[in-house]
C-alpha cells in the first residue's frame, strides 16, 4: 500500500502536478491512497488501483485503513487492478501516441 495525502492551499501555488509517484507505485502492482487535490485524480482512478479521499479527511482515511486491515484482499486486488490499468492506459506508448495526436 502506498499512501500520500497531499494538501492543496488556495494561497500557495505549490501543488502536486500529476502524481507520477502514484503511477509508479501502481505500475509495481501496489494499491494507492491519495487525496483529491492537484493532479492526483489524474493518476489515481477510484476503485481501479486505489482510492481517493478528500483533503484533510482524517476520518475518511481512518475508515478506509480499518477496512483494508479487516480485509487484506482488498489491497491485493486493487494492486492487481492498478498494474492492469497502468499497462492498459499509462505507458510511454500511450503518451507518445497522445503527443503525436496533438502535434501531427
Amino acid at each position: 500500500m502506498f499512501i500520500l495525502c497531499t494538501r492543496e492551499e488556495a494561497d500557495n501555488r505549490n501543488v502536486e502536478g500529476y502524481g507520477l509517484v502514484f503511477a509508479e507505485a501502481q505500475a509495481c502492482g501496489t494499491a494507492v491512497i491519495g487525496t483529491r487535490t492537484g493532479g492526483i485524480p489524474d493518476a489515481v482512478e477510484e476503485n481501479n488501483g486505489g482510492w481517493l479521499i478528500h483533503q484533510d479527511a482524517h476520518e475518511e482515511l481512518e475508515n478506509l485503513l480499518i477496512k483494508l486491515i479487516d480485509d487484506k484482499s482488498l489491497a491485493i486486488n486493487e494492486g492487481r487492478n492498478a498494474r492492469r490499468r497502468i499497462e492498459a492506459k499509462i505507458t510511454w506508448e500511450h503518451y507518445v501516441d497522445q503527443i503525436c495526436d496533438v502535434i501531427l
